[in-house]
């Protein structure tokens, strides 16, 4: 078993990572859509999926950007981990609203192609390949993890108030 001290520590170092990647994601996309790629060289590219080009930078703005506030909401949730506040409520919303915005995220990139295709009368084409399907997965499973952690806090208390 963790002691609360090694708990704090892998939290903070956790917590370092996801801002990393956070930054990391930013730059990338950001490289994606300000520097693009000449056909056959290396370097970012954005997938347009046939849309043009700035329809599809808008939408990876938007779908990023959900995950960005995501990963700093993740980020908010490991502080308190690393202050020994794991299932507080207010860690509870931080991961809740985590999993809000990766799911969001997902739908927006995976949505938003097919209603432009269709506000365009090009058909809809709605496409959500494996790896969106298993984020959307995981993303909603840890939406429920974090409501059953937030009843597990209210039930605690509760049984703290009656004793």
């Amino acid at each position: 078993m963790m002691k609360a001290t090694q708990v704090g520590r892998f939290a903070r170092r956790l917590r370092h990572g996801v801002l990393t990647l956070a930054l990391l994601l930013a730059l990338a996309t950001a490289a994606s859509i300000l520097l693009p790629a000449a056909p056959g060289q290396g370097g970012a590219s954005l997938a347009a999926d046939g849309l043009p080009q700035t329809l599809a930078a808008g939408i990876a703005v938007i779908s990023v950007g959900l995950a960005l506030i995501g990963l700093l909401e993740l980020g908010r949730m490991l502080r308190l981990v690393e202050a020994d506040a794991a299932f507080s409520p207010r860690a509870t919303r931080h991961l809740k609203n985590f999993a809000s915005l990766l799911i969001a995220a997902v739908l927006a990139a995976t949505i938003a192609p097919g209603l432009v295709r269709l506000i365009r009368h090009e058909g809809l084409i709605l496409s959500l390949d494996s790896s969106d399907a298993l984020l959307l997965l995981v993303s909603i499973l840890i939406f429920l993890l974090a409501r059953l952690f937030d009843a597990a806090a209210r039930y605690q208390e509760d049984s703290r108030s009656i004793v």
